[in-house]
């Protein structure tokens, strides 16, 4: 599977787990800036930002386009988690950090940030799983008000929500056009030149 095919996936799957916070800060231009490869946290301490920042990376990294720390977006989700949050979203995130960290010594004895990168994607691995089976479990239920969804899925489509709103993200990886043509809503896919369809 190619970068491309991995990020339409994920946007499918993260896609409409889009919190009214995280939409609520995008509409009211909380963005990545784009530069920021170093970056002092509001919301959480250094360690827990350096954790994010390779959490992000691993997520989107740099290929032939910028990865998620060039383009500044574990800065965003710190932002995001500081200024539109609130307090018990904010609490649950900082929690699903620490976990990371708490896992990886039960697991391997160290902190996540000293692991090999197998051992690494091993953990992200069992994450995106158990994230993947709690969406498919509540798809098409109504979730008890209390019930907490697993912390990897909410970082995910953090990231790439934040990922997507850069320039970058919008006109590089995804399919842009700035001065759209007229609308032919019946041809064959070939002539768009590979546009994203749901299969």
């Amino acid at each position: 599977m190619n970068r491309r095919d991995a990020i339409k996936k994920s946007m499918l799957m993260t896609g409409v787990v889009l919190s009214a916070s995280t939409i609520t800060a995008i509409l009211s231009g909380c963005q990545p800036d784009g530069t920021a490869s170093t970056w002092t946290p509001q919301a959480l301490d250094q360690n827990q930002a350096n954790l994010l920042s390779d959490l992000c990376e691993s997520i989107l990294p740099a290929t032939d386009t910028p990865g998620a720390i060039d383009l500044g977006v574990p800065k965003f989700i710190d932002d995001m988690v500081a200024n539109y949050m609130n307090e018990k979203h904010r609490k649950q995130f900082i929690e699903g950090l620490d976990k990371v960290n708490a896992d990886a010594q039960s697991k391997h004895g160290k902190d996540y940030l000293s692991l090999e990168e197998a051992e690494k994607m091993e953990m992200l691995t069992a994450y995106d799983k158990e994230s993947y089976n709690f969406n498919m479990k509540w798809k098409n239920k109504v979730r008890p008000k209390d019930l907490v969804s697993p912390f990897f899925g909410k970082l995910k489509g953090l990231t790439m929500t934040g990922y997507f709103t850069t320039e970058v993200g919008a006109s590089q990886v995804l399919k842009y056009d700035y001065v759209p043509g007229g609308y032919s809503g019946c041809i064959p896919v070939e002539e768009v030149g590979g546009a994203w369809v749901n299969a």
